[in-house]
């Protein structure tokens, strides 16, 4: 099964999950309070008259019925349920990758991808993954014997903190010291001695990179919600890719499913 159908099937899923919450919701509010349910009929109605060029109406509620009305509205709200769910509530509260979208040109993250993992209260940081400098760690630091093993280039891991070196290691565990976990399978190392360890038994699975991203106070989240990134799921293997195409072949899934949502969208 592909990834879009994949995809079309959870939005249906979770839109048939919200909407019949959202009725028992009125059932509720209209047995205990005598509040009357929302009347998906008339945006059925109303949709019904799209195809005969009709968009505006004085009054919708009073227009003539249209057949199967209740169950074009109640198709279009699991609909957009579904789908505004999927696509548009990133949950940044937990580790994700991000995939710069084409137009963040002439910018410090264009063309990135970005392994991003929460702080806590909304802050975040990452490390740019698919930005190698013309450097070695052995060029950059010929006295230092370890460094000399390691053919890789450095990557440029993001503007704060790019004096220190990161050692992401993909692995099930911490490597030691006062690692931190990026996203499951992934940890960053900085400590000396830790990262000297990785140089010497891990470093086939492991990407150095100099200096990392950081976010203030809910400043990725107004980035993802002005359309700045397309926004994955957390996968350390997919992180740790070669990154030459990475950045291309990412936007192209993130843009396939897009298309796939709102072509979904269209034939219902």
């Amino acid at each position: 099964m592909n990834i879009e159908l994949i995809y079309v099937l959870i939005a249906i899923a979770v839109g048939f999950g919200a909407t019949l919450v959202m009725d028992l919701w009125g059932i509720f509010l209209k047995h205990t309070f005598n509040i009357p349910s929302p009347d998906y009929c008339v945006v059925g109605r109303w949709l019904r008259y799209i195809p005969e060029g009709i968009f505006r109406h004085s009054s919708i509620a009073a227009a003539p019925q249209k057949p199967a009305e209740c169950t074009v509205g109640w198709i279009a709200l699991v609909i957009v349920l579904g789908w505004s769910t999927l696509l548009g509530a990133a949950d940044l509260s937990a580790p994700v990758i991000l995939v710069a979208k084409p137009q963040l040109r002439g910018n410090l993250f264009s063309s990135t991808v970005v392994a991003v993992t929460p702080l806590g209260g909304d802050l975040h940081v990452g490390f740019i993954v698919n930005r190698p400098t013309n450097v070695t760690l052995g060029k950059l630091f010929p006295e230092h014997g370890p460094l000399q093993k390691v053919p890789a280039p450095l990557y440029f891991g993001g503007p704060f903190d790019s004096q220190v070196i990161f050692a992401l290691v993909q692995r099930p565990d911490s490597p030691g010291g006062d690692s931190f976990q990026v996203m499951p399978g992934l940890f960053a190392a900085f400590e000396v001695p830790i990262v000297d360890s990785i140089i010497k038994s891990e470093s086939d699975h492991a990407r150095f990179v100099a200096g990392l991203v950081a976010w203030r106070r809910g400043e990725l989240r107004d980035e993802v919600d002005q359309g700045a990134w397309y926004v994955l799921e957390p996968d350390a293997g997919l992180v740790m890719r070669h990154h030459e195409g990475l950045w291309e072949e990412l936007v192209r899934r993130c843009q396939q499913l897009v298309s796939s949502a709102q072509k979904s969208n269209w034939d219902r």
